[in-house]
């Protein structure tokens, strides 16, 4: 590797000094109209890109455009390659944008279902009334309290295993 050798290159592809003629002039760029610095002689190139209809260049959006694009290709005289494989590349974008919205709305359903577990009313536990007296005590109601506490605690320590 000299500095030379790197003159070169840059010349040769006419990035320094700028020469965009050389760009044009290769026959590997598919260029959409004939510019005017570019001799008529040179054939005009064409992809298989511009062939397609607009609609096989856009991702789809559910199973109805998968089956569109997909017929749309059927009726072709001869897809080729490259159109098979754009529309393949074009599918599994959309697989995983689905996928990617699934596993989001998933996430967001768990939070929400502990937030509604959480927030959800507690049982109340049946205090056990004495036949002989009228009203119940405050200490047999403080005694129940204690009970459903330790066992909210006791389920909260399975939850957390």
């Amino acid at each position: 590797m000299t500095i030379k050798n790197g003159r070169a290159g840059w010349k040769a592809t006419g990035l320094w000094p700028v020469d965009v003629t050389k760009v044009l002039k290769n026959p590997t760029v598919a260029i959409g109209a004939q510019e005017p610095s570019v001799p008529s002689s040179r054939p005009e190139i064409t992809t298989p890109i511009k062939d397609l209809p607009p609609i096989l260049l856009q991702t789809p959006k559910g199973g109805v455009d998968v089956r569109k694009r997909a017929d749309i290709l059927r009726k072709r005289r001869s897809p080729t390659y490259r159109t098979q494989g754009l529309f393949i590349r074009k599918l599994m974008k959309a697989l995983d944008m689905k996928n990617t919205e699934i596993a989001d709305l998933q996430y967001k359903i768990r939070g929400l279902e502990q937030v509604i577990k959480r927030l959800r009313p507690k049982k109340r536990a049946k205090v056990e009334v004495n036949p002989n007296k009228r009203f119940v005590e405050l200490p047999e109601v403080k005694l129940v309290q204690a009970k459903v506490r330790a066992a909210q605690r006791h389920t909260n320590d399975l939850e957390s295993i």
